[in-house]
């Protein structure tokens, strides 16, 4: 029996799938095993590669015992945090406190610092005030 290491980021952990005699991994098994996500993922070295479906809606792929996928969710701020690993080794390790759990978008960011900026330039006190009095 053939297994296939998938990162699980509402586990943080690593979920085995069961893949059958041809390589396939059966869609609604993958969706009652990841309800949140649509497909999966190999990121390695040379890029990033969307595992394809067959005509019945499995996951067919050359599977690589050395991989861990990564899971495609519609919602984006349910994605990894981190970067695959395409080797053996263990996911990385949980957040720390300066770290979010959940994923903060480019967007996110802009609107903060903007939010920020803005803060700043509103200032409803006088420039007058912080002249020194002689």
């Amino acid at each position: 029996m053939q297994f296939v290491k998938v990162f699980d980021n509402h586990k943080k952990a690593i979920v085995k799938l069961v893949v059958n005699e041809h390589s396939k991994i059966n869609y609604n098994y993958f969706r009652r095993t990841f309800p949140d996500a649509v497909g999966l993922i190999e990121m390695n070295e040379s890029g990033c590669f969307s595992i394809p479906f067959d005509k019945d809606d499995n996951f067919v792929w050359n599977w690589n015992d050395n991989v861990v996928y990564d899971l495609i969710y519609s919602d984006p701020r349910n994605d990894r945090l981190f970067a695959s690993t395409s080797s053996p080794q263990p996911p990385p390790p949980t957040p720390t406190a300066s770290h979010t759990t959940t994923t903060t978008t480019f967007k996110d960011k802009i609107w903060t610092w903007m939010g920020v900026t803005g803060g700043l330039f509103s200032s409803t006190k006088p420039l007058d005030q912080y002249k020194k009095f002689n």
